[in-house]
């Protein structure tokens, strides 16, 4: 899987119905589909994540405390390093572009995978996600309840 930058916020709601836009990387998404990769500009970008929501799937807002408990969990397992970062989908029904803040903290270098796996599953339950995003060697996995 590849990174495509797009230039615009619009560039990429043109190419994708979700994207990510994060600070010190830029306006992103991964994908293998040749496709979108023609849209924009392909990034290599190696690193293993966890993407803290601040929105239930209900909409109404993560406790402060379970953030602040996913990040310090993210801390014990290598992932020290923190990017804010904006999430954009788009809704099916409507094709209006919602928004969530997320915080993206990673490692440039590998964590032990199955204590990230568990920190998504652990979030997922917390934070009453459908899924929640980590990064393996660069590569978007959304882990699902």
């Amino acid at each position: 899987m590849r990174r495509i930058l797009f230039d615009s916020i619009q560039t990429a709601h043109a190419a994708s119905p979700y994207f990510i836009a994060e600070d010190g990387v830029g306006i992103w998404l991964g994908t293998d589909d040749e496709g979108l990769l023609a849209a924009g500009r392909s990034i290599e970008v190696v690193r293993d994540a966890l993407h803290v929501p601040s929105l239930k799937r209900t909409g109404q807002p993560v406790s402060l405390a379970v953030r602040a408990e996913a990040l310090g969990l993210a801390e014990r397992i290598g992932l020290r390093q923190r990017h804010a970062a904006t999430g954009y989908w788009t809704l099916s029904e409507t094709g209006e572009l919602q928004t969530e803040s997320v915080v993206i903290v990673f490692s440039p270098t590998p964590v032990e995978r199955q204590r990230l796996e568990a920190l998504a599953t652990w979030l997922l339950r917390a934070a009453d996600q459908d899924a929640v995003a980590i990064e393996i060697a660069g590569v978007v996995v959304h882990v699902k309840g």
